[in-house]
């Protein structure tokens, strides 16, 4: 029960992130979902759009939280990928240059701030690797 209640709380904060703000751009806000949705798209641009990977890894964890060897991996990497993030002052591919519909071209979008979204993500995330290592701590205990 104690690592299902890990597992409520993170997917809680993840969906909380959604709706608001992960990081202030040259242009505008980018929204959680937003970012969620499409900043797949982005990922041949490399850099921080790497971090977009955090999401499916943490999806992996949240579906084998029944497994908590896969779940731990998982969440291990979805931490590093999300933190990933934070080497980065510029999000490639995430901006439109051009001067109209037809000619706009991906470019790099500067990252003026990151808000709140960016940090309920991520700790929706810490959340999940938290529960997963006390759960393998105590498989652990049991087993000796």
């Amino acid at each position: 029960m104690k690592s299902n209640r890990y597992l409520i709380f993170s997917i809680a904060l993840y969906v909380l992130a959604l709706f608001l703000p992960g990081y202030n751009g040259s242009k505008d806000e980018s929204e959680g979902f937003y970012l969620v949705f499409f900043g797949w798209t982005n990922l041949m641009y490399g850099g921080a759009n790497f971090a977009w990977l955090a999401n499916p890894a943490i999806w992996f964890a949240w579906i084998r939280s029944n497994n908590n060897s896969l779940s731990l991996i998982a969440s291990l990497f979805a931490t590093a990928f999300c933190l990933y993030f934070l080497l980065f002052s510029n999000v490639s591919g995430a901006g439109l240059c051009g001067s109209g519909f037809l000619d706009s071209y991906p470019c790099d979008e500067k990252i003026k701030e990151i808000n709140s979204g960016y940090f309920l993500w991520t700790l929706s995330i810490v959340v999940m690797l938290v529960g997963n290592i006390k759960t393998y701590k105590k498989n652990i205990a049991n087993k000796s």
